[in-house]
């Protein structure tokens, strides 16, 4: 790993940027900043953090302020980036930016909630970044067992649903389908309807 590289500090900086209210989501597309080479940093496919100084004794990332600051900075270059496809992972400052190796998506929707008059569903992620599902976070259907949607949380950045979410969800929204059984199941959310679930009674 570059040492100029410090995760602390930037960490640390992040923080008053956040903390002035200046900005609600940094501006990481304006920025340039100089390819650092790798850091070695894993997010594996259940959202944990890992430091992989020592490839074959990998230790979890245990300081979760520092982890919802860090993601803060997560960047995923532009494409046509799908659940399940390899995209290209980086942290970014306006002067730095370091690749790390993402196993799936970089975060997991752990919680959901309905707003209060039932018109939107608010995720919540691992990291405790909350987003609205709707036409600038639209839930995409995986074609690959366990079958579980993600949702864009920002900047290319997809959330993969675990499988107590998805499963609480599906079982609320069949619980309110007094329609004839259909091979598809949707939510609506922002006025937005997004498949959710195919197939479910077969």
């Amino acid at each position: 790993m570059d040492n100029r590289f410090d995760l602390s500090q930037m960490a640390s900086e992040l923080a008053s940027v956040l903390e002035s209210g200046s900005t609600k989501q940094l501006p990481l597309e304006q920025w340039s900043p100089n390819d650092c080479g790798f850091l070695p940093l894993l997010i594996d496919h259940e959202g944990q953090w890992w430091s992989t100084d020592d490839i074959d004794n990998p230790s979890p990332y245990r300081r979760p302020k520092l982890v919802k600051l860090l993601s803060q900075l997560l960047w995923c270059e532009p494409g046509d980036i799908k659940p399940g496809s390899k995209g290209n992972y980086s942290l970014r400052t306006p002067h730095e930016s370091v690749k790390i190796v993402v196993e799936d998506v970089p975060f997991i929707v752990v919680d959901y909630k309905w707003s209060d008059d039932k018109a939107e569903i608010i995720c919540t992620t691992q990291v405790g970044e909350q987003f609205s599902i709707g036409e600038k976070h639209p839930i995409m259907c995986s074609t690959q067992a366990p079958f579980l949607p993600y949702a864009l949380v920002r900047r290319n950045l997809w959330a993969r649903f675990n499988r107590n979410s998805y499963y609480r969800l599906v079982n609320e929204l069949l619980s309110q389908n007094n329609t004839e059984a259909t091979s598809t199941l949707s939510v609506t959310s922002q006025g937005k309807t997004f498949v959710i679930a195919g197939d479910i009674h077969e």
